[in-house]
């Protein structure tokens, strides 16, 4: 009984000592730069957790998340350019779209999709080149400065790197994709009834889905991107989970309701059975563009209200149509085995 009493007079002293200290931090972050007494308050606000205090820590990112807002005024766009021969490009594009439909479509696919192999030799390049980049942690904020994953360095966080720089090349290659999708749509003639055709003749797009892929290609062919991405990205995940109930993975997961919820994105993007079908370098972009903090994380910024309305653009829309053009290549073979051919 003493000890016990003892026991919880220290830990008092340790949590007036942790406000006390806390105090003075908060203070002094605002007198120092916002990327400084950001960094104070999110040790802070882990140090608060680690000790219990969860009202303080839940006071704290409140601080966290106006303070994160205010270095978004400080940070200066900076933006370089490339010069790409016009020869040289309509080479490439041709040479892209060269062929039947059929041929055209799944090369497309393929050829935007990143290899994990030569993003390793990648950033072993880049980390020759510029060594320093590499050698700290980086953070990453969404669009009101709040923190939502780092990246260690690139002795320490192989994946993380591979992922952050993925998503560094897509955007870079945007202008290409983009090229590419005019070229075909017009080469071909595509339209809304023939795009979805398409997309149906693969068994992991369900027919009773039809009127979704119908509505949301046909605003994407309206540049309507608002309304493209928030029917087409939900009908993404529908067609993973699926593919993975036609090979028989485990699609639910226990809720503490005493039912059962369906299993997240990311869940089922790193199950070994769905990268058997889909294989490792797609299923690597789709957690890029889809799910991963440290990417794009599409799917759960727009299903969650995050997005601002900024970025339901060209860019985004065309990643998305990509994917879908990534997943109708999956067909099923004569022995009822779902694969890539």
């Amino acid at each position: 009984m003493i000890t016990n009493h003892i026991i919880r007079g220290e830990a008092e002293k340790v949590k007036n000592i942790l406000l006390s200290l806390g105090n003075m931090i908060e203070k002094k972050a605002e007198q120092v730069s916002v990327l400084v007494g950001l960094a104070w308050l999110e040790g802070l606000y882990h140090l608060y957790l680690q000790h219990g205090l969860k009202s303080e820590a839940d006071k704290l990112s409140v601080k966290i998340i106006g303070l994160g807002e205010k270095r978004t005024f400080e940070l200066k766009k900076i933006e370089t350019s490339i010069e790409i021969p016009k020869k040289e490009l309509d080479e490439f594009l041709n040479k892209l779209t060269e062929g039947d439909i059929e041929t055209v479509l799944g090369r497309i696919a393929l050829y935007y999709i990143s290899r994990k192999n030569d993003i390793v030799k990648q950033l072993k390049d880049l980390s020759q080149s510029t060594p320093l980049s590499f050698l700290f942690a980086r953070k990453i904020q969404d669009h009101r400065g709040r923190v939502i994953a780092s990246v260690g360095p690139l002795e320490e966080d192989l994946d993380g790197n591979i992922i952050y720089q993925i998503s560094q090349n897509m955007s870079f290659s945007a202008f290409f994709l983009r090229d590419t999708i005019k070229i075909l749509i017009n080469k071909f003639s595509l339209n809304t009834e023939s795009i979805v055709s398409y997309l149906l003749a693969s068994p992991i797009f369900e027919k009773i889905r039809k009127d979704f892929l119908v509505k949301g290609i046909k605003a994407y062919l309206a540049d309507d991107f608002l309304v493209a991405l928030h029917i087409l990205i939900p009908q993404i995940e529908a067609s993973i989970r699926n593919l993975a109930e036609k090979i028989g993975t485990p699609i639910l997961k226990p809720s503490r309701s005493g039912g059962f919820h369906y299993k997240n994105l990311d869940d089922l993007l790193t199950d070994k059975n769905i990268i058997s079908v889909l294989g490792e370098d797609m299923c690597l972009y789709l957690r890029v563009l889809l799910s991963d903090p440290r990417g794009w994380n599409l799917r759960n910024n727009v299903c969650h209200g995050i997005s601002p309305i900024e970025t339901f653009n060209q860019m985004a829309a065309d990643r998305v149509f990509h994917v879908l053009l990534c997943l109708a290549l999956v067909k099923e073979e004569k022995d009822r085995c779902l694969n890539i051919p």
